[in-house]
């Protein structure tokens, strides 16, 4: 998931398939590989630019710059759940475009409307499988880091443990475990300058937070030679 303000969901229409050794090496217009599925920059570049056509004002070049990191991450996050899927014999519905596309009053066939409901469409898949897992220290403490980034009113983190720690929680921390599963499974590599992580969202009694899930990390780096 995209946290606050950031791009929230992103498209796989188009998505170019290559199979074989030519899958494995990096190149300019590769941005990253999901297995034997590339993910290539024209496609990145293409919902980069239907997710501004969305925007009240034209966003900042910062902004933009955040989107197609965001987007990125989701496109490698739904294909590999896609994959994870198929393997586990789960079925992935088809994806509610046409919901999406009401409430964001656009078509039916704009990238960002297809890229939420197709990234939806995966997670609901893959959400029942998850049990429950109780947050750790570190997992309490990673939530609250977070909130205190967004600059909110925390109490000390001793004083906000018991929330950190609530059932809400645990699902959360569930569905991040699964995500990390889902892409290690998947042997996830991403073309080097991205920085990509998926955030897992949790909701909190007046405030969101999130658990992250690395996805370029230098094990996950496309081979350059």
């Amino acid at each position: 998931m995209i946290h606050g303000s950031r791009l929230a969901g992103l498209a796989l229409a188009g998505l170019v398939a290559v199979t074989g050794s030519a899958a494995c090496q990096a190149s300019p217009g590769l941005a990253a590989q999901v297995g034997d599925t590339v993910i290539t920059r024209q496609e990145v570049d293409r919902v980069v630019a239907a997710w501004q056509r969305t925007q009240v004002a034209p966003p900042q070049r910062q902004d933009v710059e955040a989107a197609r990191q965001d987007l990125m991450t989701m496109l490698v996050v739904t294909e590999a759940g896609r994959q994870y899927a198929a393997a586990e014999g789960l079925t992935v519905p088809p994806a509610p475009v046409a919901a999406y596309a009401e409430a964001l009053d656009l078509p039916e066939d704009d990238p960002y409307v297809v890229t939420q409901a197709e990234l939806r469409a995966v997670m609901d898949t893959l959400r029942p499988t998850a049990a429950p897992v109780e947050p750790s220290p570190a997992d309490q403490r990673e939530l609250y880091d977070h909130l205190v980034e967004q600059g909110l009113p925390v109490p000390p983190f001793e004083q906000a443990q018991p929330v950190l720690a609530g059932e809400h929680v645990a699902q959360a921390v569930a569905m991040r475990d699964l995500v990390a599963t889902v892409v290690a499974r998947a042997d996830v590599r991403v073309q080097p300058g991205y920085e990509l992580v998926y955030r897992q969202p949790v909701a909190l009694p007046g405030a969101t937070s999130w658990l992250e899930v690395p996805l370029s990390e230098p094990s996950q780096v496309v081979d350059a030679g």
